[in-house]
């Protein structure tokens, strides 16, 4: 791991050979310094050159940089040394969109969030009209079909990831936890007529929801930070991660991020005044949010707040007033992690991560999140196979909104 080694003499600890580097100083030989120095088989080793570590290096707790070496490079030390953020990750997928083969997607990932530090959990999207005076088309004349679209898919993701690893977040459900909001919703004017209403316009209420009914847990956990990803994203390598590739310093991550348009077909659709210039927007195909802005945005729901979906986070993020950073999603540009309208098949994504997970997220072999990748290309019908039940028990036990 080191470059340009000599030899500093024998240590017992990591501290004993960081004492040998920050006191190495040889005026007769050019005045060579020590500025980084590793630690192996009790012999510590020193190096002058700190402009060529590693990434593994500062992550190696024997190897590191002495007290006088250039600050930037001592930061960036300390920094890569801490360990990563505890984040979790929620899949949202409506009812109507689980199959095998998107249950099998769900079961890969649950597989390689295993053994890992972080929380992956399912929620499933119920297109269900609780409220008799919201009741679409779909709902009047065929009662019943979309709790029967329910059952069957939780018992199918279920079967994939465990009972535990689902939770069902209907229109019910969106009421219990922020009363009076869909009816302030329904008073809005919106561009998009799909129904219901909810899910076509407040797109980001699934993730948000589900955030809120878990959010002690994951805060007793430790969780920093929260991942809401779509189904039709696809992904190589290991996601646990490929999901660290992205730094710990944004409070929002998200694609295509901007300032609204006046002229944009949303720009107005909104309850409550947003400053001129402070409108922002982003997708939200793959969005990670920090605990911090998931609560913000949590308090303005319950205060009756509603804007289009695609304004909300990014919007509070660039009014808050406690230093809220976003970034875009593909700021690394098309060779980061995140591609866009890939259509590559499920089959072949498999095969570019390999089936078997690893061992813990040290071992894990980073990749590429990708858009719109394909679940549904099996010849007949074909599928992945479905991994055997996680845990035991009815199915729809786990089902109550």
């Amino acid at each position: 791991l080191m470059r340009q080694q000599f030899s500093l003499g024998p240590a017992a600890t990591p501290a004993e050979c960081a004492g040998l580097c920050d006191h190495y100083y040889r005026p007769d030989e050019g005045h060579r310094e020590c500025t980084m120095w590793q630690l192996v088989d009790g012999a510590c080793l020193g190096s002058l050159m700190a402009s060529l570590v590693q990434p593994s290096d500062a992550r190696n707790p024997h190897v590191g940089f002495a007290t006088c070496a250039p600050e930037g490079a001592v930061q960036a030390a300390k920094a890569a040394r801490q360990p990563p953020p505890v984040f979790a990750l929620v899949q949202t997928i409506g009812s109507m969109a689980v199959t095998p083969s998107m249950a099998a997607r769900m079961a890969r990932a649950r597989a390689q969030f295993a053994g890992t530090p972080h929380f992956y959990r399912v929620a499933l999207v119920s297109r269900n009209c609780i409220s008799a005076a919201r009741l679409t088309g779909r709902c009047k004349w065929h009662p019943g079909l979309d709790a029967a679209e329910d059952k069957r898919a939780f018992t199918m993701l279920a079967r994939a990831v465990g009972n535990n690893s689902v939770s069902l977040i209907s229109e019910r459900t969106v009421e219990r936890e922020f009363p009076g909001l869909l009816p302030k919703a329904h008073e809005i004017r919106w561009s998009d007529t799909r129904q219901p209403v909810w899910l076509a316009n407040l797109c980001d209420l699934p993730g948000i929801t589900w955030y809120v009914t878990h959010a002690r847990k994951l805060k007793d956990r430790g969780v920093e930070q929260v991942w809401v990803v779509q189904h039709d994203i696809g992904w190589t390598g290991q996601l646990p991660a490929t999901l660290a590739l992205f730094g710990n310093e944004h409070d929002l991550l998200c694609e295509g991020l901007g300032p609204v348009s006046q002229n944009w077909v949303h720009a107005q659709e909104t309850n409550h005044p947003i400053p001129t210039g402070a409108g922002m927007a982003c997708l939200l195909p793959a969005t990670r949010y920090s605990v911090r802005l998931l609560d913000d945005q949590v308090a303005a729901l319950r205060q009756g707040n509603v804007s289009y979906c695609e304004m909300r986070a990014a919007t509070l993020c660039n009014m808050a007033g406690w230093g809220c950073r976003s970034s875009d999603l593909r700021g690394q540009g098309m060779l980061g992690p995140f591609s866009f309208h890939t259509a590559i098949p499920e089959e072949r994504l498999m095969a570019l991560t390999g089936r078997q997970p690893w061992p813990g997220l040290a071992a894990a072999k980073p990749g590429r999140l990708m858009l719109e990748a394909l679940a549904e290309s099996h010849p007949h019908g074909r599928a992945p196979a479905l991994a055997p039940p996680l845990e035991s028990g009815p199915a729809a036990a786990g089902m109550a909104a």
